[in-house]
């Protein structure tokens, strides 16, 4: 179990004596003493050590009369540690002050945050007064916490400050405020990253208990889970579960994490507005957004699965009443639609061409445990040669399509290849088949080519989003929908 730290920066002490008939020795208490004696009283939080800040001034200049009465003056430091400290039952050894000027340059920050880190151990449970010091030390004893949170697991288990009223010193507790920035840090790594672990850890932290609340949370993590296990049927369902669970926001605005709301409220409409259309729709924005995110994996899985739809319904392409039936003829297309086994068989498999180009657009892993254990992967066809494809198609009554679109079409057949490609190479390809890979043409594998590859996708989708399938005169639009 670790220990208790009160962390402050000892004020100068510049003593007043209380007017005659005072029970107190001193007008005013020195500025810190508030604090410390708050933390005292509560077992739970009374400190095994003190780490204080103290000024060349605090350390040095006498400025507080000694208990003795000879008339002579003491520095504020041996005053705290002798006098103030002994009367609440302080060791002199619990006090640990570190040297600093008065008035600290960014290397003398430096050193101070060195210096109170080697006092602070692994779990640990911090404490903090910011009642003394210059306008920048609250910032630096925060600094402090917030690198002992990420790195040694110290937990911030109360923030105070003290302020005078009259000659008396006030305690105010703004632990809260504090934690606002583990909230706000919270809902940041969700949308950075898309997990809620630090959301829970807050609510966990903090005690929450509104239902409004933890039903939101409930939903974003539902969003999180499916984002990363790639189930993307999901994803439209829980964006809009979120977005109605933001609508219900508390009654009160009077507690920080009520905040949640707001804060979640302001994000989600920046990061997912274009996310609330159809699912279809929704599809190029999401794809942009998982790649902001580098979220490669998932962004890849949307298009693989989304991308054929996406096209049939804004682009005229289906096959033929005889390209169907064969289709419908196939056991691995039972359950599927038509634009399944149409994208991902007849636009990204050898059949698409003839033999004499072996290594064009065969996605699949070769069965030849010869050649690069199994593990072949083949290169992306070119422009022409999808281009080629699909007149080549058209012409032998297999595929149906507006031949005014078919550079566009083409154009996503090789993006689609592209998508699977990459899967593969991430899923299958083995470092043994490095060299027959590079042989035959594949796309860079690095994450710098994967998000460029799912920008331009998402681009090219964009710009189909206005067009919507047409079907000529005398020929039924196909539903993309429809299952064999």
């Amino acid at each position: 179990m670790g220990k208790n730290i009160a962390l402050l920066y000892m004020s100068a002490y510049f003593a007043q004596p209380a007017p005659e008939g005072s029970k107190n020795r001193f007008l005013r208490t020195q500025t810190n003493e508030a604090a410390v004696s708050a933390l005292w009283k509560d077992p739970a939080s009374r400190p095994d050590k003190i780490v204080a800040l103290c000024s060349d001034t605090v350390r040095t200049k006498p400025t507080v009369p000694a208990a003795d009465g000879s008339g002579n003056k003491v520095p504020t430091l041996e005053y705290f540690r002798d006098e103030f400290l002994k009367q609440l039952g302080v060791q002199p050894e619990q006090l640990v002050a570190v040297s600093v000027p008065d008035s600290m340059e960014e290397a003398d920050q430096t050193r101070a945050i060195s210096a109170v880190l080697e006092q602070v151990a692994e779990n640990d449970n911090l404490y903090i007064d910011l009642s003394g010091g210059m306008r920048d030390t609250a910032t630096l004893l925060l600094i402090v916490a917030r690198y002992l949170k990420d790195i040694r697991m110290v937990q911030t288990k109360k923030v105070l400050y003290s302020e005078l009223k009259g000659n008396s010193s006030v305690v105010r507790d703004s632990t809260g405020l504090y934690n606002l920035m583990d909230l706000i840090t919270a809902v940041d790594a969700f949308f950075s990253t898309g997990t809620t672990e630090k959301l829970k850890a807050y609510m966990k932290q903090t005690g929450e208990t509104d239902p409004d609340i933890l039903n939101l949370l409930d939903r974003i993590d539902h969003f999180a889970d499916d984002l990363a296990l790639c189930r993307v049927q999901m994803l439209k369902a829980d964006l809009k579960a979120i977005a109605r669970q933001i609508k219900q926001r508390p009654a009160s605005r009077e507690t920080l994490s009520s905040l949640l709301y707001e804060l979640m409220n302001d994000r989600f409409e920046a990061e997912f507005q274009n996310l609330m259309g159809s699912r279809s729709d929704s599809l190029p924005a999401l794809v942009q957004w998982c790649a902001h995110h580098r979220m490669y994996q998932q962004g890849l899985t949307l298009l693989s699965e989304e991308m054929p739809t996406y096209l049939c319904g804004h682009l005229f392409l289906q096959p033929t009443g005889k390209a169907l039936d064969y289709m419908a003829l196939q056991p691995q297309n039972k359950g599927k639609s038509w634009v399944f086994p149409m994208f991902h068989y007849h636009f990204c498999r050898a059949a698409l061409f003839h033999e004499a180009r072996p290594f064009t657009v065969n996605l699949c892993l070769t069965k030849d445990k010869t050649e690069a254990n199994g593990n072949a992967l083949f290169r992306v066809a070119t422009l022409t040669e999808a281009q080629e494809y699909l007149t080549a198609a058209v012409e032998q009554g297999e595929l149906l399509l507006d031949l005014t679109r078919k550079d566009t079409v083409a154009q996503g057949i090789v993006y689609y290849q592209s998508v699977q490609q990459y899967r593969n190479q991430i899923n299958h390809a083995t470092d043994s088949a490095v060299k027959f890979q590079k042989d035959t043409g594949l796309l860079p594998l690095s994450t710098s080519a994967i998000e460029q590859t799912l920008g331009d996708v998402a681009f090219y989708l964009f710009k189909l989003k206005e067009c919507k399938a047409t079907a000529p005169v005398g020929i039924e639009l196909l539903d993309s929908n429809k299952a064999f």
